[in-house]
């Protein structure tokens, strides 16, 4: 439950997504509920987002360590993460998300490759919005980011289709209204 809870919370924090305490808490309290219906222990649930938080710090602590399994399933995962998002020098955009969103700890563990340029550009990236908000106050960011939005899924069903054309097509109606290309 943590990993949808304080480590997504992390993450959101470290992109410069900012939630209010109350959103923060309300989300927790959703895993925490998920949790109960699973019918994970009382105990073993955190109680709040603090809690969540020392009780992830505590996994970092006891469990994580160095597994050849870990590095086989983070290096296939970044190649699938440049077979989505591909950067036009290949750059490993995968290892560098990785590397910024958990911790070099981790990225260490899994042998990730450094590199700093795309480590500062991944980070950079997370600040566009505060730099967006600053220069453009009370400009709708939604186009942009529905734009953006549009062009990955395009490129997840690309890579899945393996450039094959699919079996159905989309109402015209559908197409027309997520903006896709023809």
């Amino acid at each position: 439950m943590l990993a949808f809870s304080a480590v997504v919370l992390d993450g959101m924090h470290t992109m410069g997504i900012e939630g209010s305490d109350e959103e923060e808490e309300a989300r927790q309290h959703l895993w925490t509920c998920v949790g109960h219906v699973l019918g994970v222990e009382l105990p073993l649930m955190p109680r709040d987002v603090d809690d969540a938080r020392a009780m992830m710090q505590e996994v970092r602590n006891l469990e994580w360590r160095h597994s050849e399994h870990g590095v086989v399933l983070a290096h296939d995962l970044c190649a699938a993460i440049g077979e989505y998002i591909p950067l036009p020098d290949g750059s490993d955009l995968g290892a560098a998300l990785m590397r910024t969103l958990a911790c070099d700890h981790l990225a260490g563990l899994l042998r990730l490759p450094e590199s700093w340029v795309r480590d500062t550009a991944i980070r950079l990236g997370f600040g566009i919005e505060r730099v967006w908000d600053a220069l453009t106050p009370g400009h709708d960011k939604a186009t942009l980011l529905q734009k953006a939005a549009v062009l990955l899924m395009e490129s997840l069903i690309d890579v899945q289709r393996a450039g094959k054309q699919t079996s159905f097509r989309l109402p015209p109606s559908l197409h027309h209204a997520w903006n896709l290309r023809d």
